[in-house]
Protein backbone atom coordinates (compact mmCIF):
# COMPACT_ATOMS: atom_id res chain seq x y z
CA UNK A 1 0.00 0.00 0.00
CA UNK A 2 1.30 3.24 -0.53
CA UNK A 3 -0.28 6.45 0.44
CA UNK A 4 0.55 10.22 -0.54
CA UNK A 5 0.10 12.62 2.08
CA UNK A 6 0.21 16.36 1.04
CA UNK A 7 2.03 18.22 3.72
CA UNK A 8 3.89 21.41 3.40
CA UNK A 9 4.81 21.71 6.81
CA UNK A 10 5.95 18.23 8.23
CA UNK A 11 9.45 17.67 8.27
CA UNK A 12 11.32 14.41 7.82
CA UNK A 13 11.19 13.31 11.63
CA UNK A 14 7.94 14.30 11.98
CA UNK A 15 6.78 12.58 8.82
CA UNK A 16 8.85 9.29 9.44
CA UNK A 17 6.53 9.85 13.12
CA UNK A 18 3.45 9.69 11.29
CA UNK A 19 4.03 7.65 8.98
CA UNK A 20 5.04 4.61 11.93
CA UNK A 21 2.37 5.42 14.02
CA UNK A 22 0.37 4.30 11.26
CA UNK A 23 1.64 1.22 10.90
CA UNK A 24 3.92 2.01 7.86
CA UNK A 25 6.82 3.91 7.32
CA UNK A 26 8.24 6.44 4.95
CA UNK A 27 8.53 5.03 1.26
CA UNK A 28 11.44 2.83 0.57
CA UNK A 29 12.49 2.24 -3.33
CA UNK A 30 14.27 -1.09 -3.95
CA UNK A 31 14.01 -1.50 -7.63
CA UNK A 32 13.78 1.12 -10.71
CA UNK A 33 10.56 -1.01 -11.24
CA UNK A 34 8.84 0.46 -7.94
CA UNK A 35 10.83 4.06 -8.74
CA UNK A 36 8.87 3.46 -11.91
CA UNK A 37 5.57 3.08 -10.19
CA UNK A 38 5.89 6.09 -7.34
CA UNK A 39 6.92 8.69 -10.13
CA UNK A 40 3.50 7.15 -11.87
CA UNK A 41 1.66 7.62 -8.44
CA UNK A 42 2.77 11.27 -8.17
CA UNK A 43 1.92 11.89 -11.49
CA UNK A 44 -1.12 10.30 -11.54
CA UNK A 45 -2.86 11.93 -8.47
CA UNK A 46 -1.88 15.50 -9.83
CA UNK A 47 0.36 16.24 -7.26
CA UNK A 48 1.79 19.50 -6.97
CA UNK A 49 5.43 20.22 -7.73
CA UNK A 50 7.93 20.38 -4.63
CA UNK A 51 9.72 17.37 -2.67
CA UNK A 52 8.21 14.15 -1.11
CA UNK A 53 9.94 12.66 1.81
CA UNK A 54 11.01 9.36 1.44
CA UNK A 55 12.71 6.72 4.00
CA UNK A 56 15.98 7.51 3.72
CA UNK A 57 18.23 8.90 5.35
CA UNK A 58 21.65 9.09 7.26
CA UNK A 59 22.62 6.05 9.30
CA UNK A 60 26.07 7.19 10.34
CA UNK A 61 27.22 10.91 8.90
CA UNK A 62 27.57 10.70 5.28
CA UNK A 63 25.77 7.15 4.32
CA UNK A 64 22.43 7.00 3.92
CA UNK A 65 20.26 3.77 4.53
CA UNK A 66 16.41 2.52 4.69
CA UNK A 67 14.80 3.89 7.89
CA UNK A 68 12.88 0.80 8.40
CA UNK A 69 16.54 -1.35 7.81
CA UNK A 70 15.86 -2.38 4.74
CA UNK A 71 19.54 -2.49 2.50
CA UNK A 72 19.78 -0.20 0.44
CA UNK A 73 20.56 -1.73 -3.02
CA UNK A 74 19.42 0.75 -5.84
CA UNK A 75 19.62 4.57 -5.17
CA UNK A 76 18.29 7.21 -8.11
CA UNK A 77 20.32 10.49 -7.31
CA UNK A 78 19.98 13.78 -9.10
CA UNK A 79 22.94 14.38 -10.90
CA UNK A 80 25.88 15.68 -8.26
CA UNK A 81 23.98 13.93 -5.35
CA UNK A 82 24.12 13.49 -2.76
CA UNK A 83 25.77 16.47 -1.78
CA UNK A 84 25.20 17.75 1.48
CA UNK A 85 25.22 21.50 0.27
CA UNK A 86 23.98 23.06 3.37
CA UNK A 87 27.28 22.23 5.00
CA UNK A 88 27.61 25.53 5.79
CA UNK A 89 24.68 25.99 7.46
CA UNK A 90 23.64 24.75 10.43
CA UNK A 91 21.65 21.72 9.59
CA UNK A 92 23.08 18.92 7.51
CA UNK A 93 21.68 17.22 4.76
CA UNK A 94 20.64 13.86 5.94
CA UNK A 95 17.51 13.20 5.02
CA UNK A 96 15.75 12.81 1.56
CA UNK A 97 13.28 13.57 -0.70
CA UNK A 98 11.97 12.70 -4.04
CA UNK A 99 12.20 16.22 -6.10
CA UNK A 100 8.62 16.36 -8.02
CA UNK A 101 7.34 18.38 -11.13
CA UNK A 102 3.94 18.63 -11.60
CA UNK A 103 2.29 18.73 -15.19
CA UNK A 104 1.40 22.17 -14.80
CA UNK A 105 5.10 23.29 -13.92
CA UNK A 106 6.77 20.77 -16.86
CA UNK A 107 8.29 23.78 -18.76
CA UNK A 108 10.30 24.83 -16.14
CA UNK A 109 14.14 24.40 -15.85
CA UNK A 110 14.11 21.56 -13.46
CA UNK A 111 11.52 19.44 -15.23
CA UNK A 112 14.58 17.41 -16.20
CA UNK A 113 15.06 16.19 -12.10
CA UNK A 114 11.50 15.35 -12.12
CA UNK A 115 11.48 11.49 -9.51
CA UNK A 116 14.91 11.86 -8.87
CA UNK A 117 16.48 12.08 -5.23
CA UNK A 118 17.98 14.81 -3.15
CA UNK A 119 19.47 14.71 0.35
CA UNK A 120 18.38 17.46 2.07
CA UNK A 121 17.98 18.78 5.99
CA UNK A 122 15.69 17.55 8.20
CA UNK A 123 13.16 20.83 7.88
CA UNK A 124 13.15 20.38 4.28
CA UNK A 125 12.54 24.26 2.73
CA UNK A 126 9.24 25.99 2.77
CA UNK A 127 9.09 29.16 0.27
CA UNK A 128 9.72 31.45 2.75
CA UNK A 129 13.00 29.76 3.93
CA UNK A 130 14.67 28.19 1.07
CA UNK A 131 17.59 29.87 -0.20
CA UNK A 132 16.23 29.59 -4.01
CA UNK A 133 12.32 29.56 -3.82
CA UNK A 134 11.96 29.91 -7.64
CA UNK A 135 13.57 25.81 -7.80
CA UNK A 136 9.81 24.63 -6.63
CA UNK A 137 11.08 20.44 -6.78
CA UNK A 138 12.79 21.41 -3.95
CA UNK A 139 10.09 22.93 -1.32
CA UNK A 140 8.58 20.87 1.24
CA UNK A 141 5.24 18.93 -0.49
CA UNK A 142 4.62 16.05 1.32
CA UNK A 143 5.51 12.82 1.93
CA UNK A 144 4.35 8.81 1.01
CA UNK A 145 3.72 5.90 3.60
CA UNK A 146 3.97 2.99 2.59
CA UNK A 147 2.80 -0.27 4.46
CA UNK A 148 2.32 -3.69 3.89
CA UNK A 149 -0.90 -5.01 5.08
CA UNK A 150 -1.12 -8.11 7.45
CA UNK A 151 -2.30 -11.23 5.68
CA UNK A 152 -5.88 -12.19 7.18
CA UNK A 153 -7.74 -15.35 6.50
CA UNK A 154 -9.51 -15.35 2.94
CA UNK A 155 -8.49 -11.48 2.10
CA UNK A 156 -4.93 -12.32 0.30
CA UNK A 157 -7.01 -15.03 -1.48
CA UNK A 158 -9.31 -12.65 -3.11
CA UNK A 159 -6.50 -10.41 -3.79
CA UNK A 160 -4.37 -12.72 -6.20
CA UNK A 161 -1.61 -10.59 -7.84
CA UNK A 162 -3.57 -7.47 -7.72
CA UNK A 163 -1.10 -4.23 -6.73
CA UNK A 164 -3.32 -2.10 -4.21
CA UNK A 165 -2.60 1.74 -4.12
CA UNK A 166 -4.37 4.26 -1.64
CA UNK A 167 -4.14 7.72 -1.87
CA UNK A 168 -4.92 10.25 0.14
CA UNK A 169 -4.60 14.22 0.29
CA UNK A 170 -4.37 15.96 3.50
CA UNK A 171 -3.45 19.74 3.89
Amino acid sequence: WYELILDTSSSWDQANAIATSSGGYLATITSSGEQTFVNSLLSASGCPSGGYWMGLKWTTPYVFGWANGENLSYTHWDSNQPDNANNSWADQEDRVQILWTSDADSQRAYYNRRGTWNDIRNLGWSPNDSPMPQVYDLNRAGYIIESVPEPTTMALAGLGGLSLLLMRRRK
